[in-house]
């Protein structure tokens, strides 16, 4: 049943309703749903917020999927715990198109081996019978870079086996106009 729903789910066209929303905020309400199973595998998150990327301007229960699945993931490749998943978020210029707010997850986990690396947004691949000890569908990164994409965004990873992973998350930056009609609201 839950494979099915995750598949409806993933193919379901959904309706973005993107608003202004503190970054931080999101952050600190994921860590927070997580708090019995970093408590049982003794991990730790640690977070460092730019004040310059606090504000996205997006469909804020999609990132928190997004963000979830990404903690979820890095839970997964710690299976010994003892460890640190490292959240940052910064601001990314671009010379002539808009900026972006980059939210980086990374863990020190088991890595993604580089034939795999190719195929991890593939919808139903998933490692997850080989290197942890939960099920997974293979749609959680699918379902995360799509969303992504569909904030015209983008999902990148670097990986090193045997050390662990960064997921890049890279949504465009609220411009000026945003700011300003947010600030007067």
């Amino acid at each position: 049943d839950r494979i099915v729903n995750q598949i409806v789910e993933y193919a379901r066209p959904r309706e973005l309703a993107p608003v202004r929303f503190d970054l931080s905020d999101l952050i600190h309400e994921v860590v927070k749903t997580l708090d019995v199973p970093l408590q049982a595998k003794h991990l730790a998150i640690q977070a460092a917020v730019s004040p310059m990327a606090a504000h996205v301007h997006a469909d804020r229960d999609q990132i928190k999927q997004v963000l979830l699945n990404l903690l979820l993931n890095a839970l997964d490749a710690m299976p010994n715990g003892n460890g640190v998943i490292q959240i940052r978020t910064r601001v990314l210029p671009q010379a002539g198109r808009t900026a972006w707010v980059q939210l980086e997850v990374e863990d020190e986990g088991c890595g993604i081996a580089p034939d795999h690396l190719e195929h991890i947004f593939d919808p139903f691949f998933t490692t997850k019978h080989t290197n942890s000890a939960s099920d997974g569908s293979g749609l959680g990164l699918t379902t995360a870079h799509q969303i992504v994409r569909e904030h015209g965004g983008t999902l990148l990873v670097e990986s090193r086996v045997g050390a662990g992973s960064t997921f890049s998350v890279n949504l465009p930056a609220p411009d000026a106009r945003t700011t300003v009609s947010a600030a007067r609201e």
